[in-house]
């Protein structure tokens, strides 16, 4: 399941993984054909009576991660995280360009994949799945293709090159997979622009279902006069920017996160709408806690890349700007027990989260100060990444559902 990044540092990070040697996005996908999905609109509260209202009470359980000492729990700045159906926990470690597999007691087994271009080797590496064969795949969009290993012994198993400018793939129930295409930079003003489509997609890497286009805009800086105020412009212009966050379940359900406005899509693995949830919701204003969180994680994340970059933070704090309000919500992450988690409100204290069951009902809001990056839940057990003082670690909860 895709996992969380913080909103604006994706945009950056995405344009410049994909911006060049894209596709023509102009396929002539087939239409699916199917009864009207499941439409559910929210109220702005619970529809529930209290006491009947659900939260979600966390409880750490294992840290996976040290500061010092030994490689194998060292992680850089860029790592994503996942867990197999019996408790092992594998770290995707974007930096080294490998997976890295720990047992349910945090002990580090074995590592798959490195650097390179050979077999089992990355160029590029994110989005940890299990395709059910007992393999877990990885996709290289540098590469053009999706690795595969054995998750028990770490070894190389298989590829499949995709021969597209895609993000990253997932393999459907059906043989299918879901993925994205980005098309060819347009000049536009101030900036290039991109169309993106979102789909289904045959074993032959031939778009077949089209679920959402959409255009992405990145406007070139206004102010270019000194590095600062030029890294400001990039960052104030990807500042709380909806951005469409798809998800695939392991039982084959695609949803699309639409945080423009309050709507999250879920689609079977056929293309067909099931299922569409839908909210109330008020502008909410971007406070000086929004402000402090957005750039202690999306721009200090961003200008960790360069010592220069770092060089000139405190001028970029200055120079930045914001939009006077917030997205509908940040993104949805699918439960295991088939209820929808949405990130609705962010700050570096604490979330706010929506829970809505796997009707699409909304059923609870409550509050949360977990690590919410890269969260993904399996078989009763929540894992995110977290950021302490700079260093990263993986960490296990375990929760409970309370009404109130």
């Amino acid at each position: 399941m895709k996992k969380i990044r913080p909103m604006g540092a994706s945009l950056v990070v995405l344009a410049l993984a994909m911006g060049t040697g894209a596709i023509s996005v102009g396929a002539d996908p087939q239409t699916v054909v199917s009864s009207a999905p499941r439409v559910v609109n929210n109220s702005k509260e619970p529809v529930l009576p209290p006491g009947q209202r659900k939260k979600i009470v966390f409880r750490e359980e294992l840290t996976i991660g040290q500061a010092e000492g030994d490689e194998n729990y060292l992680f850089e700045k860029n790592i994503q995280c996942t867990a197999d159906e019996k408790g092992a926990i594998y770290v995707v470690n974007w930096d080294r360009k490998r997976i890295q597999k720990y047992d349910a007691a945090g002990k580090y087994l074995l590592t798959m994949g490195r650097l390179g271009q050979g077999p089992g080797e990355f160029q590029n590496i994110w989005s940890p799945e299990f395709d059910g064969k007992g393999r877990i795949y990885a996709t290289d969009i540098v590469a053009k293709r999706v690795l595969f290993f054995d998750k028990e012994n770490g070894r190389y198993a298989d590829a499949i090159k995709t021969g597209l400018q895609a993000g990253a793939v997932y393999l459907l129930p059906n043989g299918m997979y879901f993925s994205s295409i980005m098309g060819h930079p347009e000049q536009a003003a101030g900036g290039v622009s991109y169309s993106t489509v979102y789909g289904i997609f045959d074993k032959d890497f031939k778009l077949r279902t089209e679920l959402h286009r959409e255009k992405l805009q990145m406007r070139t800086p206004a102010d270019r006069s000194d590095r600062a105020k030029m890294l400001a412009g990039i960052m104030s212009d990807t500042a709380f920017k909806p951005i469409l966050y798809p998800t695939v379940t392991r039982d084959g359900r695609i949803i699309i996160a639409y945080p423009a406005t309050y709507e999250i899509k879920i689609f079977g693995d056929d293309g067909a709408a099931k299922l569409i949830i839908r909210k109330d919701d008020r502008p909410k204003p971007v406070t000086e806690a929004h402000k402090k969180y957005y750039f202690e994680t999306a721009v200090m994340d961003f200008l960790a890349s360069s010592q220069n970059n770092m060089a000139v933070k405190d001028d970029v704090r200055k120079a930045m700007t914001y939009p006077k309000y917030l997205p509908a919500y940040r993104t949805c992450v699918p439960m295991d027990n088939g209820w929808y988690f949405v990130i609705e409100d962010t700050t570096l204290e604490s979330s706010m989260i929506d829970l809505f069951d796997d009707q699409g009902v909304y059923i609870g809001r409550f509050e949360t100060s977990i690590p919410l990056d890269q969260l993904v839940f399996v078989k009763g057990k929540a894992y995110a990444v977290a950021d302490v003082e700079g260093y990263k670690y993986v960490k296990r909860f375990g929760y409970s559902i309370t009404e109130y």
